[in-house]
Formats: structure tokens, C-alpha cells, sequence
């Protein structure tokens, strides 16, 4: 029976997939009607659902079994498997760099146990990618910050449909780029405030970095290249050459866009979201990135966030119900306490401030 949703009642079974204007589906086939749902639908402004002529008696029993598996879900992310995995391979690369510090060169084999069974947890749970930023420890963040690259540039490699060899090879080149850091002044990497000086010698950390990798010959030499230029900007503003678009691979774009979100995400003054990161990268950054990679990137991240529980600026707790397609950082949130939808498009002066796990 073809209902308006103006009419519908607490019980209502859906016999087809309720689809939004991105052709996704917005709830499932056989969803057992709550208020929450009906009101989901008004807020994305459906007209009419098919669904069962009479109220279901059993919608309570099973809305409380959806909920229950719910938290259930909550609770396997929050305690997952990954984030032990994802510390201790900080601590293995965080030996590797102190034995790049003594002079012992690259051991590339190394390096690949220690990211390819990162890369196959994160693709058998993308909801890490939201919070990698909430493991790291500010005292090894050069550690985490090499680790989180590589993962966060496989995982765009992915989006971009690049194949799984190359793949690997961005993710290599994202956690050998700063490499080069083992041969700065061990105390200019530790020190709050830098001197021109000590900005003039941290900016040839690519170049060290290349050095230290240019005869592995199991590396391409793509891989090579977006480790010296993983800090170069689209409009030339980059380092250590100040190359322009033209010059930049595939790869060091890449790289470019991951290791730059990870760093501002896990060193801005006030705890903060990847909406907000992502939205002040496109804002602030304009003409800096690639724009389909960041937009590639943006999406990842966004659509991973479903379903996810976040606190908004006004102190709400509420979780993602739907990304908009042209504005993916404006998402769509259901409040906890109240069931309220707030459109963050609408409400500009609301902003999504950390997600909860």
C-alpha cells in the first residue's frame, strides 16, 4: 500500500527500498517503522513509501532488537582489533626510525609487515579512517603521523581504483616520506617553536628522505619521486623544489592530501572533527590540492561516517544519518536524546566538534 509519510504510524513495514536523490537507499526494504525513521524521512523530504496496510504489533520488540545490535556494532568498533594492531606498528617503526638515526639504511621488508596487515584491517573496517587521529600520543605523533599516511593514502589509492600493487607502493611511499626526519637535529623535532634556521633544515627532511630510499630496488620509481615530493603544493607553494602541477605524480598528490589532513587534524589547539579538518582543507587550502583526489578523499571519509555518533558544537550528541552529495561535510544528524534531525547545511552556526567511540 502506497502511504504518504505524513500518515505514517509506529509499525509500519516497508516493502521497497526508500531511495534519496544520490539513487541510494535511504532505508532498507522490510525496516519496521519507529518514529525516528519516520521522521528521518521527512527530513529527506519523501513523499510517499509503500509498505504494509497494518500497523505491525511487533515493532517494539524488534526496534529493541535493532538497538541492542547497535550497540553491539558501537562496541566492536570501539574495541577493535586494529587500534593494538595500529600501536604496535608505531612502536615498530618507531624502532626502525632510531635505528635510521644511528645510520643503519631502509630494510624495505620491514616496513611492509609492518603496513600491509594495517591495510587489511582498515578495508574490513573503514570507520578507523574517522578516528586514527584519537591514538596518537603527542610525544611519538612523528611515528603515528608516518603510519596514518600510508594508511590514509592506500585507502585513497583504493577510492581512485588503483590497483592493489600500486596501492602498496603509495602506502610505502606515505610511510617512508618523512624517513628523512632520522637525519634532522633530534631536537628540532621535539621543539614546540621553530626558528627560520630550524625551518630551513626541517624542510630538507624530503630530500634525506629520498636519499635513503633511491636504491631499493623493490621500490618504483614513482614511489621514489612522491616521497621527495610529498610536500609539494599544485600551485608551486610546496617544498623542497617548489614544483608545480605539471611536474607532481599521481602519487605525491596523494600524499600530499593524506599527510596533510593528518596533520591538522591531530595538531589543532581545540579537539576537533574530520568534517571540520576536511571543510577548512578545501576552504583554506583552495588551489593547493588536487581537487578530485581531495574530493575522492572527502567522500571516503564522509561515507564512512553513517551511522556514527558525533558531538556537535552546541553540545548535542547525535549520530550521522545521511551526507549530502554537494556538501558532504554538512551532514545530516539525528540527536540522541530527542530524535530532532538538524540539518547542518541549514544550521551553519552548528558544527560537528569530535566523533564518539
Amino acid at each position: 500500500m502506497l502511504v504518504k509519510v505524513e500518515n505514517l504510524k509506529e509499525g509500519y513495514e516497508l516493502l521497497e527500498d526508500v531511495v534519496g536523490l544520490s539513487n541510494k537507499p535511504i532505508m532498507r526494504r522490510k525496516t519496521i517503522l519507529t518514529s525516528e525513521h519516520i521522521s528521518v524521512l521527512k527530513a529527506f523530504l519523501i513523499k510517499e513509501v509503500h509498505v504494509n496496510s497494518v500497523p505491525n504489533p511487533t515493532f517494539k520488540k524488534v526496534a529493541e532488537r535493532e538497538v541492542a545490535r547497535e550497540e553491539v556494532i558501537i562496541e566492536h568498533k570501539s574495541n577493535s582489533i586494529f587500534k593494538k594492531e595500529y600501536v604496535m606498528a608505531v612502536q615498530s617503526y618507531k624502532k626502525e626510525f632510531q635505528y635510521w638515526q644511528s645510520g643503519i639504511p631502509v630494510d624495505i621488508s620491514k616496513i611492509r609487515k609492518i603496513i600491509l596487515p594495517l591495510i587489511d584491517l582498515l578495508d574490513k573496517n573503514s570507520f578507523e579512517l574517522l578516528v586514527l587521529h584519537k591514538y596518537v600520543t603527542k610525544s611519538d605523533y612523528i611515528y603515528h603521523h608516518s603510519i596514518a599516511t600510508a594508511l590514509l593514502s592506500s585507502y585513497i589509492a583504493k577510492t581512485l581504483n588503483i590497483s592493489s600493487g600500486e596501492r602498496l607502493q603509495i602506502a610505502l611511499a606515505g610511510c617512508l616520506c618523512d624517513s628523512g626526519l632520522s637525519k634532522i637535529d633530534p631536537f628540532i623535532l621535539h621543539k614546540s617553536v621553530l626558528t627560520d634556521k630550524d625551518r630551513k633544515e626541517y624542510k630538507t627532511h624530503p630530500i634525506h628522505s629520498y636519499k635513503m630510499i633511491q636504491n631499493i630496488p623493490s621500490l618504483k620509481n614513482e614511489t621514489k619521486l612522491a616521497v621527495l615530493q610529498h610536500h609539494e603544493k599544485i600551485d608551486g607553494t610546496g617544498y623542497p623544489l617548489g614544483d608545480k602541477e605539471q611536474k607532481l605524480h599521481l602519487y605525491s598528490k596523494i600524499i600530499s592530501v593524506a599527510e596533510s589532513y593528518h596533520e591538522n587534524i591531530c595538531t589543532s589547539d581545540q579537539p576537533t572533527s574530520p568534517f571540520k579538518v576536511l571543510d577548512e582543507m578545501r576552504k583554506d587550502y583552495f588551489g593547493k590540492f588536487d581537487v578530485k583526489i581531495l574530493n575522492a578523499f572527502t567522500s571516503l571519509i564522509t561515507q564512512a561516517s553513517i551511522g556514527v555518533r558525533v558531538k556537535l558544537s552546541n553540545q548535542l550528541v547525535g549520530e550521522i544519518v545521511f551526507i549530502h552529495n554537494h556538501d558532504q561535510t554538512r551532514p545530516l544528524i539525528k540527536i540522541i536524546d530527542t530524535n530532532q534531525i538538524i540539518n547542518l547545511i541549514e544550521n551553519k552556526s552548528v558544527n560537528i566538534d569530535d566523533i564518539l567511540i
